[in-house]
């Protein structure tokens, strides 16, 4: 791949950058109240594309292996908030018990990604090598900053580098190997 490089949401702890969309539980949002009295739930989103959500029939809270089928989802005030009505869950009482649980769905609920996306998970932990083969470090943290995400990656002196995540900084992405193939920057001091 050596287009730019972006990234998407749901990085769920314990997440490899070779496992299977099909297997990775991505983190779409928190439970945060109880809204009205008939179970429905507020969840603050945490995914960039909330409007992917909308044919979302199933979750799993809390990491469960266990689905839980959802009866509805919906937008509610802004882009990072959901209304949320899962099976089983039919008056506010149960809603209110259901505050700070994650809510979770399989990678391959969500429609393909776009060329060259990558879910935050299949990036987190790659080995960052530059051109040439030398290793730079491991990324260690995704900031969301704005048009292009940066990837925060850490060497073996715990010093971090920061590279854009774009096309002609970030050359190729590779879960399947473990690797992230970077361009540094260089600064010339004038």
């Amino acid at each position: 791949m050596t287009s730019e490089a972006r990234s998407r949401r749901g990085q769920p702890a314990g997440l490899r950058p070779e496992t299977p969309v099909d297997k990775a539980l991505l983190t779409i949002g928190r439970i945060v109240a109880a809204h009205g009295l008939r179970g429905e739930v507020k969840v603050a989103l945490s995914t960039d594309r909330p409007e992917k959500l909308t044919d979302i029939r199933r979750v799993y809270l809390d990491g469960s292996d266990t689905p839980t089928r959802v009866t509805a989802l919906r937008a509610a005030g802004n882009d990072r908030q959901g209304l949320l009505k899962l099976q089983g869950v039919n008056d506010r009482d149960a809603a209110e018990r259901l505050r700070g649980t994650t809510v979770q769905i399989r990678g391959n609920q969500l429609p393909p990604p776009e060329d060259d996306a990558y879910f935050h998970y299949q990036i987190l932990g790659l080995r960052a090598i530059d051109e040439s083969g030398a290793e730079i470090g491991v990324v260690t943290e995704i900031i969301e900053a704005g048009e292009a995400d940066v990837y925060v990656v850490t060497d073996r002196q715990n010093k971090q580098h920061l590279f854009p995540a774009r096309h002609d900084i970030v050359i190729e992405i590779s879960p399947d190997t473990g690797t992230m193939i970077v361009r540094p920057l260089i600064y010339v001091d004038e």
